[in-house]
């Protein structure tokens, strides 16, 4: 795709949509929540294209966003979801001891 836009003259129109496309899919896909080397928001993949260049960051952002799709990119601690099995929660909610409730 990239060598046909380079033959018509559009290589920097690609660039650019190809750019505005990583920034607008990372907000979308909550980039932040999971452990990568590009774990940021859409300004952290705005600047990383520009510092490190398109050809090293574009296909690192693609990988990473294939990893999310399939389900094999792990979440960061906080975001992982609740285990009900845990001791600090009951039916009811949190457990809060300084009411008296037991556990």
């Amino acid at each position: 795709m990239s060598s046909v836009a380079m033959a018509l003259g559009w290589f920097y129109g690609f660039v650019l949509a190809s750019i505005i496309w990583a920034i607008l899919d990372s907000r979308h896909a909550r980039l932040w929540r999971y452990h990568t080397g590009i774990s940021g928001g859409p300004a952290t993949i705005f600047v990383l294209l520009l510092i490190l260049g398109w050809p090293i960051v574009l296909p690192w952002y693609v990988g990473m966003r294939l990893k999310i799709l399939t389900g094999t990119a792990r979440l960061r601690d906080e975001y992982q979801p609740w285990q009900m099995s845990d001791v600090a929660i009951s039916p009811n909610g949190l457990v809060q001891p300084w009411r008296g409730r037991k556990i």
